[in-house]
């Protein structure tokens, strides 16, 4: 007989207590992800000039495979798609001044399109980058100029001096803060000497590069050139102070050099009126002596024909006497004959 007792199956349950990551991305209240999403807006690839007047082509264009951050966000899951396509609807709909877009104009796309698609706010005719490839960011202008400090994104000359008012361009700052292109770019150089002093190394600035007829031109912002000056330099005052009596004296140096150089050169002009005069003077005595050597040439010519005629007078009274002397020897032999002849008889 059965017992009483209700007889149970003890079933053992496996249950998992790891850990689940969790998504705090896609968690995260939408103002905030609004938030984060504004500062991808903006974008600087400062290696890469700008153009300051030839309209470029639009920026963020697949074709061109050229792609923005928002596109790699609103990859990652469609939580953040829809956030990043709100972010874009909500910017063009809070500056329609300036931007023309209807707010109710993607509430009619919507509720054309099926509930699980959603138009791009991104590109296309009514696309946030089809108007910012196209017009200013800051007052609507049209035009393809890009911001010298934020080349992701067009801005015309105005609002980029009233957004960025306190730019310097790199000659300007190596002139007038004493530093050079090394410190101002050290991530572009390598230099023994900045590790040295700077062993954390130098902070790296914000530039933008532009070209403007064929000719490519750095800017820095004023107050971090600066900063960095302050950095390099210390005092700025004592330092300035300093270089303006290093090129006082440098001035100095400069007028008393070229005074010296003035001096030897009087001095060698003077030398050379002199040396002229002198000259003047040789000259003057050569043609006299020349003179006198001619002078002196005729009279030996003179003497030179006196002596040719004593000389021919004395070869003639040579001959006269060779023609006496043979006659007077033969003379000589017929008295010789005359009294030999007288002894013999």
């Amino acid at each position: 007989m059965p017992s009483a007792t209700t007889a149970t199956t003890k079933v053992d349950l496996k249950i998992d207590n790891t850990p689940q990551p969790k998504d705090y991305l896609t968690t995260i209240p939408s103002e905030l992800h609004h938030e984060i999403i504004g500062y991808l807006f903006a974008t600087h690839t400062p290696s890469i000039p700008s153009g300051l007047v030839t309209p470029s082509p639009p920026t963020y264009s697949p074709t061109l495979h050229q792609y923005h951050d928002f596109d790699a966000l609103a990859a990652t899951s469609r939580t953040l798609r829809a956030e990043v396509m709100t972010w874009a609807r909500l910017f063009l709909g809070r500056h329609r001044a300036i931007t023309n877009h209807d707010g109710e104009m993607w509430d009619r796309i919507d509720s054309v399109l099926s509930a699980k698609s959603q138009q791009n706010a991104l590109r296309g005719a009514f696309g946030l980058f089809g108007w910012a490839d196209r017009h200013c960011v800051f007052c609507g202008r049209w035009g393809g100029r890009k911001a010298i400090l934020m080349n992701g994104i067009n801005c015309c000359k105005v609002c980029d001096d009233r957004e960025w008012p306190e730019k310097i361009e790199m000659k300007e700052a190596m002139r007038e803060f004493d530093l050079a292109e090394h410190q101002l770019l050290p991530h572009e150089h390598e230099c023994g000497r900045l590790l040295v002093k700077h062993p954390g190394g130098l902070p790296q600035l914000r530039y933008g590069r532009y070209t403007s007829s064929n000719t490519l031109t750095t800017m820095f912002l004023k107050p971090e050139v600066t900063a960095l000056a302050t950095l390099t330099h210390g005092d700025l005052k004592e330092h300035f102070a300093k270089r303006e009596a290093t090129r006082e004296e440098r001035r100095l140096k400069c007028e008393a050099k070229k005074a010296a150089e003035a001096a030897k050169q009087a001095r060698e002009a003077a030398e050379l009126v002199a040396y002229e005069a002198n000259a003047k003077e040789v000259i003057e005595m050569f043609f006299h002596l020349q003179g006198q050597t001619t002078e002196r040439l005729g009279v030996y010519a003179e003497a030179i024909n006196y002596y040719e005629e004593v000389n021919g007078v004395a070869q003639a009274g040579l001959s006269v006497m060779e023609e006496y002397g043979g006659n007077f020897t033969e003379m000589m032999r017929l008295i010789e004959q005359e009294q030999q002849s007288v002894l013999d008889g």
